[in-house]
Formats: C-alpha cells, structure tokens, sequence
C-alpha cells in the first residue's frame, strides 16, 4: 500500500495511561421495560399488529354499546340479505350495494328484445332472471348493461331444461319398454311419432296394455312376465327416422307402451315427440320434460335406459341493485280508518295532497316528500256495513324508506343477515363474546399452567416425573369424547366451553414453565442467590420465573386467538352458548351470538346469488384476528426476552 502524507496537526499528544474516544458518550440507563418498548417499536409489522388488536377490542366494547341492543329477533324483515355498502367506495364500483348473479336460471317467458327491428324471434331474445319467493328479483333493478345469456346443453330431467331428444340406449339387454300409463280409448285415432334417430337393426313396436289387463291373464301370470305381453294389442312398428303416423281402427282401452327391440345390445333410440289425436275429442302431446317423465316398465328380462339428451337449460348473469329493490315504493291496500289515522298522525300530510285530476279526486292523489305514503292509486267502491257505516279501502303506494324506518338509503357495511340485522354489529358484539371468554380462558390457564410449571420444573425429581405423569393421562383423553361427555352433562353453554377448554387448557403452559424452570434453575445467579440464603419462592418468582416471562406471555397472547378459534368452531357445531342465550355478570351481559353461530347461519345461505358475504365476512375478520394476535404475541416473547436486552 502507498505511503501518505498525514499532517501533523492532525495528530494529539496523550500520556500512556489516559484513555480516549472519538465521540463522547452521551445517554442515561434504560429500564427493563422501557429497553423492552424499544425493541418492540422498532418493528414496524408489531405496530401495526399491535394496532390491530386494540382496534379490535375497542370496536367489540363500543360497536354494540353505540347500535341497537336487540341481536335475538329480526329487526326488519324487508332489510334480509342485503349486501354490504360502504360510503366512497361505492363511488368506485366497489361495495356498492349490487349483487353480481351469474348462471342463474331464466325466465322463459320474461325477456326483452335485443335487436327491436328484427321482432320477437329466436336469437333475438334476452332473458330475465326467474323470480321466486326466495330470490324475488325484479326486471327493474337490473342492470341492462350487464344482463348476459347462456345456453347449456344437458340431460337433466328437470322443467327447467328444454327440448332436446329422450333416448332409450340398450346398454346390456336387447329390448326396454316405456308407457303412458293414463288410459285412454283408441278407436280411429292418430298417434304422431317424431323420431329422431333409431339404430339399424332395431324398432319400435307401438302397443296398448288393456286396461283390464289383470283380469285377461291366466293363474300364475303377472304383469311383469313377458307372457301378459300377449295379451297387448299391438298398433304399429317404427324401424325409421322421421315422423310417422300410425292409426287405430279398432277400439282398445288402456294405457300406451312403446317396446324398443334391438337384434344385440348397444342400439339407440333418440325421440323429439309424440303426439295423439283421440276420436273422443281428446288430445295430447308430449317432447322435451313431459316425455321424459314417461316412466320405464319394469318387464322381465327387459333392461335399458331411459335418459335425456341435448335439452337447452338457459341462464342468465347480471348485477343487481338490491338496495333499491328493497326500499323501493311499493302498492298495498289500506282500510280508509287506517289512512285516516296516518294521517293524524302526520301533521301536514294531508295539506300536501295533490290530485291527479281534480274534477275527479277518485283518480288518484300524490303527497308531498317525507311521508309514509307517495301516493293514492284508487279507492274502492264504497260498502256499507251492519252497523250502517260505509267501509272502502284505498290502493296506495308505500314510501320504501319510511316504511323500513329510514330517511335516506341506509348503509350497512358488512350488509345484513337473514334476520335483516346489522352485520357489522353482530360481528363486533359476537367477538366481544369471544374475546372475553378466551381473556378469562387464558387468565385461568396461564395461573394454573405456571404454578403447576413452577413446581414441576424447579423441585424435578419424583415429584416432577408424577405430576408429569398426571399432565400425560389427562392430555391422552381425546378431545372430543370429553366434549361429549360434558356436553351430556351440562348441555351447551357458557360452562360447557369454560370447562372444555379449561380442562387440558394448562398443560401447554405448564410443559413450557417447567422447560424454562429446568433451563435456568442452575444457571450461576440462582446458585448464588441460594447460596446467600434466599428461599424458594424468591428462587421461582425473582430470579427464575422472570427470565421466561417472554415465552409465557406469548403463550397468553397467543392462547387469546386460539380460544377465540375453538369457541367459533364450537358454536359452529352447536356447543356455543346459542343465538338466543345471554349470560348476565351483572355489570355487562354477553350475548349468546358468537362468530361460530354466524358462520353456521351464513354457510346455510352462502350458495344463494350475492349471499357469500355471509361467510366471507366473518372469515375474514378471523384470519386477521389470528394474524394480529400471533404477530403481537411474537412481538412481546422479543421484547421481553432478557438476553436481547441492549439490542435494538
């Protein structure tokens, strides 16, 4: 390396014994905790965990505190089932209050025409949603924009799946009947057969089974022997495609059977339709669903299938507004004392009226904006009644808002149940419920683990290898049995899960105190501290017990989610406390609603369109609980270890 040139001055003369530093040392010492609060802010990732919990358990005090106290019944009946909307994001196309619907079934007879000019004809029809007393949607809170058509091509034996072709398919024997078992009279009448497709060396023989076959077949002969096929009347045979015809010229009475023979197995026969003119004026047609509900005729030695093909089952996907179809205004009838005392009740209300036409106010009227009522469609003709009276009702249409208790479109921000409660709330006050018994859980089983710990690890010997013993039988009674048992004896409910999870709750606190006992039981402080004569509950709780402090309380952080995790899934199986329970401490009352409960309402639910919320939601907020719990918890064990003491 080259030499260089360093000035003089740069340089200080010391004596031999002085000591020298380049910076002075400035700063006061730190205490255990404040060293601990330093290492723990040091971590961005534990701040914001640590914000999370306190979020947490400020929104499960303060949420059911600030919002109405009845979780057990049905607040509205008309708000079930809403989606969440938040304000701003809605703005955004996001939380909005829609429901996106994909493939759901059609109506067939509710469509729009895509293309005006080109008329009502196939190809040009766009289907609504089909509406049912479950999903009562309605075309107008569609949005057109998004409302799509498919078509999917199946075999279901359902009224939803249109046309298509039933075929008989010999799959192991070589013959397979099927009927109309309805009698009728055939004499001179036309049956119409349109068929589809039929394999070489197979037909179809059109008969009639009397109705009176019973009594035409000798002892010892049943319907199902082929030998009672004699006594049918044969009208006919089909051995080719197309449509064929075949008349009766002579009188039968019974039910129509259709045999497919086949010379060997694995022929097919593919029918469109048939249809019957009767000369007694009746009629009948069958293709498509109909057909396929012709039962198969059980026959001996007779064996086949009888299935659809290629029918058309139609689905549609679209957004819907369901807040606006909820509240919209909507039609009833009201009884005139009825509309008379609403509008007592609303100062101004009548003042507000204006007629449709005023020559004849039985047109019908407006009222103002703000009252229950938008308007009057009609009024009944007047009846008079016993008592002399003239009784009438009006048609009206219900102000949507009003009616449900609202002055504007409402926000529900995790949406609502299928009780048409605030979700967002129930969310919070289950969680309080949660948190206070896996708190209290863990209170109990952090006391009973670290004393059992304590003395297992420090003493050792024969006492620790019996206590062990005991943890090890208690611990090898499987979970379940013991929550039947208890269940047997206490039913489900708040003392259920306090002994459940309390009963082998400790142990994994006790193993991990005795661990920490045996790993600093002999370390040289100890053996000095006893050496000048402190006692063993100075040993456990100022020189032993404080070095794992970081590890227990990690185990009581993390034991927190864990509780709060095995209380949902208990509820979830119907071991909670119950949706209609409240537990009074006296100061407070916990609600038997718990995440478990809202989870198992929801999945019961969550396959109807726009209804997954029900268990994402409260899934969600799990997740992020147990996440911020373990993350804070770790944080902790760091922060309160001693031998990171000094490090940052």
């Amino acid at each position: 390396m080259d030499n260089k040139h360093i000035d003089k001055n740069k340089f200080e003369y010391v004596k031999v014994d002085q000591k020298i530093f380049d910076t002075k040392f400035e700063g006061k010492p730190r205490s255990f905790l404040s060293d601990a609060m330093v290492r723990f802010g040091k971590n961005k990732l534990n701040v914001i965990a640590t914000t999370i919990v306190v979020m947490v358990i400020f929104l499960s005090i303060f949420v059911p505190i600030l919002t109405p106290k009845d979780y057990l019944s049905a607040n509205l009946a008309n708000t079930k089932f809403l989606p969440p909307r938040v304000p701003l994001l809605e703005n955004m196309g996001i939380l909005d209050g829609t429901i996106n619907v994909v493939n759901y079934e059609a109506d067939l007879e509710n469509y729009m025409l895509i293309d005006e000019t080109l008329g009502d004809v196939d190809g040009n029809r766009l289907y609504f949603p089909k509406s049912d007393q479950y999903n009562p949607f309605s075309n107008e809170f569609v949005k057109l924009d998004t409302l799509t058509n498919l078509q999917i091509i199946g075999g279901n034996k359902s009224p939803s799946y249109v046309g298509g072709t039933n075929d008989i398919l010999l799959r192991n024997q070589t013959t397979h009947m099927i009927g109309y078992i309805e009698n009728a009279v055939y004499l001179n009448s036309t049956l119409t057969f349109d068929i589809n497709s039929i394999s070489e060396g197979s037909y179809l023989e059109v008969m009639v089974r009397p109705n009176n076959i019973e009594e035409l077949l000798p002892d010892g002969v049943t319907i199902t022997d082929l030998e009672s096929m004699d006594y049918y009347v044969s009208l006919g045979t089909i051995d080719t495609a197309g449509v064929h015809e075949i008349t009766s010229n002579f009188a039968v009475q019974g039910a129509l059977m259709l045999v497919y023979r086949g010379e060997e197995t694995g022929k097919t026969l593919s029918i469109n339709s048939i249809g019957a003119e009767l000369s007694i004026g009746e009629s009948y047609y069958f293709e498509g669903y109909e057909l396929s509900e012709w039962p198969s005729i059980t026959m001996e030695t007779f064996g086949g299938s009888w299935i659809r093909s290629n029918a058309i089952y139609t689905v549609t996907s679209f957004t819907y507004y369901k807040y606006n179809d909820i509240f919209a205004d909507r039609e009833s009838t009201m009884a005139n004392e009825d509309y008379d005392a609403l509008l007592a009740a609303n100062p101004g209300m009548a003042e507000s009226i204006v007629y449709n036409n005023p020559d004849n106010p039985l047109e019908g009227w407006t009222f103002g904006e703000g009252y229950p009522l938008v308007a009057v469609v009609s009024q009944s003709t007047p009846q008079v009644g016993p008592d002399g009276v003239e009784y009438f009702s009006y048609r009206v249409l219900n102000n949507g808002l009003i009616s449900a208790g609202f002055d504007q479109l409402p926000y529900f921000i995790f949406g609502t149940d299928g009780k048409g409660r605030d979700l967002f709330a129930e969310v919070w006050l289950s969680l309080r419920t949660s948190l206070l018994l896996g708190i209290i859980v863990s209170v109990i089983n952090i006391i009973i683990g670290v004393i059992w710990g304590s003395i297992s690890g420090y003493y050792g010997g024969w006492i620790d290898f019996g206590m062990e013993r005991f943890v090890e039988v208690l611990a090898s009674f499987p979970g379940l049995t013991v929550l039947a048992i208890l269940y047997l004896e206490f039913g489900g409910g708040f003392a259920l899960l306090l002994i459940y999870l309390t009963y082998s709750g400790w142990i994994g606190v006790a193993r991990l105190t005795r661990v920490q006992f045996y790993r600093y039981r002999g370390r040289e402080y100890v053996l000095a501290s006893r050496t000048l004569g402190a006692g063993n509950a100075r040993l456990i709780f100022k020189h032993i017990l404080p070095n794992g402090i970081g590890y227990i309380i990690t185990s009581v952080v993390l034991s927190v989610p864990a509780m709060i995790l095995t209380e949902a899934s208990l509820s979830y199986l119907g071991y909670g406390l119950g949706e209609g329970a409240v537990l009074d401490f006296g100061i407070f009352q916990l609600s038997g609603l718990s995440l478990g409960i809202i989870l198992y309402n929801g999945q019961l639910n969550m396959t109807a369109p726009g209804r997954f919320y029900l268990v994402l939601i409260p899934a969600i907020i799990i997740i992020i609980i147990m996440i911020a719990f373990n993350l804070f918890g770790n944080a902790l064990r760091d922060a309160m270890n001693p031998s990171l003491r000094g490090q940052e």
